[in-house]
């Protein structure tokens, strides 16, 4: 009789978890939209609210704080934006999406560190190759044309290409 009544409210606190986990989920994704929204609407401080909401309830969303540091970007928060785009490298290490993300951002916000972009498009391209074409083209690269790791990066694409 006695194990019956610690069944049973570990059984209700099991469903309480389960329950709170659940909500917390539909409110992450909730303030996602509303990020998404805002930046669709250029409305940055929006955005960089409803995504810091967003990842304080989903810590593990590389994609909620890759979004997030675009919108601290726009704000000059870039030690910040930088924390949160390595995170999301460290959160999902094979998505090739986090380090082409991360040599955009070292690209445009930290030129002295521009051999560390070329790293990060390399850790991009070794996992998603199709990549090499985007990176050879996209203009907001340019100030790493320059750079033999990044000529060597793009090189087989401009084969291709001819």
């Amino acid at each position: 009789m006695n194990e019956f009544w610690i069944i049973i409210p570990a059984g209700i606190l099991l469903i309480w978890r389960f329950a709170a986990m659940a909500t917390k989920g539909r409110r992450a994704v909730r303030w996602w939209n509303r990020g998404i929204q805002a930046i669709e609407q250029a409305d940055y401080d929006s955005a960089e609210q409803a995504l810091r909401r967003c990842v304080r309830l989903s810590p593990i969303s590389a994609p909620a704080r890759r979004l997030y540091a675009r919108a601290l970007m726009s704000h000059g928060k870039i030690r910040e934006a930088e924390h949160e785009v390595r995170m999301a490298t460290q959160l999902e290490p094979r998505n090739a999406d986090g380090f082409l993300d991360l040599g955009f951002f070292l690209s445009a916000c930290a030129p002295e560190r521009n051999e560390e972009a070329v790293e990060a498009l390399e850790k991009a391209v070794a996992l998603a190759p199709n990549l090499r074409g985007v990176i050879a083209q996209d203009e907001r690269l340019r100030p790493l044309h320059e750079l033999p790791r990044f000529q060597a990066l793009v090189e087989n694409e401009a084969r291709n290409q001819a």
